[in-house]
């Protein structure tokens, strides 16, 4: 007996299912090296590759060694074909549970047509091992090749009820699912109903396995996009959260107790050598601006003046918004009283040139305390502070006064 020949088609085929176990790999290595999903979730889509892996393995052994003479040949078709059959049928109770989990609905309202596409699956297989001894769904001759059975008809009637009740599933519950994963997940139906069309034309090759392999592809390269945009949008929606609990909703700057907190962790980790400034700054007379221009105008101005100050600080300088009027500004990188005097005119002299612009009359009153060494708390810093801004308050207003404060150590 010689062995047949294969012809183009099947080279081909053989071709697209070996870059398909190819794919599938470089899918395991992805999926191994991905952390945004749970561990549930890895171990179900690798079973799912492994599976497509194993299922085209098997396919082309058994298009190799079909009608090839020899024991091991025939033992080689029997169980590839054997494997091939119950691999679709393992494979539809997991894309049953892949969709399950994407759906993300509690355990205790599982409907009962998954169950039925396990247990489908599971008759599915046990006829397939029953047909092993009796041929009734499929045998393999003399020559080694495959035949269908007497009642062949029934194990493509459970695989066919098996994809209707995943369809049923899907459509069900397609609004729970992102468009683009329900797309995708559509695919698993549709691909290899083409392939089975495609066979009506081009007899001889035979595409289901790769569609389904296709397929999968579609859906779990989807489903990590998807994940990746939730988990951008959880990190985008965390950061704007902390954002805004941290920072003042009006001027941007850091609030009140983000500002303070950040500034007493500074003060309290300056070493013996290091300098730096603490600014109490209050808008003069703010309550008559609001009463002859208007709360639109107060804000306009509590704006302004935040972003002078704002343009005045460094990136290791801080700035908050202390409260009302009033903000609280740390320079760090001041060493001496000269540098810290000429920010602080050109932050006067910038808002000089504002208010005059639009002809009003709008000044602050700085208190600054220098801190020079170790071993100060927030809180003396701030008295000092307020105390110099009481200081250039009492001496007219539109002026800074300073008090210091020497190391303890």
């Amino acid at each position: 007996m010689e062995a047949i020949t294969m012809n183009a088609l099947t080279i081909f085929q053989i071709a697209l299912e070996f870059w398909g176990i190819v794919l599938c790999c470089f899918s395991c290595t992805a999926l191994l090296l991905s952390h945004m999903q749970s561990r549930t979730s890895q171990k179900l889509k690798l079973v799912m590759q492994i599976s497509c892996i194993l299922l085209l393995i098997n396919d082309i052994i058994a298009y190799i060694f079909r009608g090839t003479p020899g024991l091991a040949a025939f033992y080689l078709v029997r169980i590839s074909n054997f494997f091939v059959f119950s691999i679709n049928f393992i494979y539809m109770a997991l894309f049953t549970r892949f969709l399950w989990r994407s759906l993300a609905i509690p355990a205790n309202r599982v409907p009962k047509r998954m169950y039925l596409v396990y247990g489908l699956s599971i008759i599915g297989i046990l006829l397939l091992i029953l047909s092993q001894f009796t041929g009734i769904l499929y045998y393999i001759d003399a020559q080694n090749l495959y035949h269908r059975g007497p009642f062949y008809i029934i194990s493509q009637l459970l695989a066919i009820l098996g994809i209707i009740l995943n369809f049923t599933l899907l459509m069900q519950y397609r609004r729970q699912l992102d468009r683009p994963l329900f797309y995708a997940m559509l695919s698993y139906f549709i691909l290899p109903s083409f392939a089975t069309v495609a066979l009506i034309f081009i007899y001889g090759i035979a595409l289901q396995n790769i569609a389904l392999v296709v397929s999968t592809q579609i859906m779990f390269s989807v489903d990590f996009i998807d994940m990746s945009l939730r988990l951008q949008r959880t990190q985008d929606a965390f950061l704007q959260a902390h954002f805004k609990a941290e920072h003042d909703p009006l001027t941007g700057l850091f609030n009140k107790a983000a500002g303070l907190q950040k500034m007493k962790t500074y003060i309290e980790s300056m070493q013996s050598d290091h300098t730096a400034s603490l600014l109490f700054v209050d808008i003069d007379d703010f309550k008559k601006i609001n009463d002859s221009l208007g709360h639109s105008a107060g804000d306009y101005w509590i704006m302004e003046i935040a972003n002078l100050l704002y343009a005045l600080c460094t990136s290791d300088d801080i700035v908050c918004r202390f409260g009302g009027d009033e903000y609280t500004v740390l320079l760090t990188n001041v060493t001496d009283r000269k540098t810290l005097e000429t920010k602080i005119q050109t932050f006067m002299q910038c808002l000089q040139e504002k208010a005059h612009a639009k002809s009003q009359e709008v000044h602050c009153s700085i208190g600054i305390c220098s801190i020079y060494g170790s071993g100060h708390s927030l809180e003396t810093c701030v008295e000092l502070a307020d105390a110099a801004l009481y200081d250039a308050k009492r001496k007219g207003k539109n002026g800074f006064c300073l008090r210091s404060l020497q190391s303890n150590s």
